[in-house]
C-alpha cells in the first residue's frame, strides 16, 4: 500500500484501489490471495503504524 498525503487512505500497488486501513487485511486476503500470511502481516503492521489515515 501507498500513502498519498493529502488523502486519508491507502491505496494498494498493485491495483490502484483505495482503502481505508481497518479493511486493509480483509482486501488483502480478498483480492490478493496469493500474498503469503507471513508477508500480509508484514504489511498490516506497517499500515497500523501510519497516522491520518481513515480506520473504518
Amino acid at each position: 500500500f501507498n500513502r498519498l498525503p493529502k488523502y486519508p487512505f491507502i491505496i494498494c500497488t498493485k491495483c490502484k484501489v483505495r482503502c481505508c486501513a481497518g479493511k486493509a487485511k480483509t482486501y488483502l486476503r480478498r483480492k490478493h490471495n496469493y500474498i503469503n500470511a507471513r508477508q500480509q502481516a508484514k504489511v498490516i503492521k506497517a499500515v497500523e503504524r501510519l497516522k491520518g489515515i481513515v480506520q473504518n
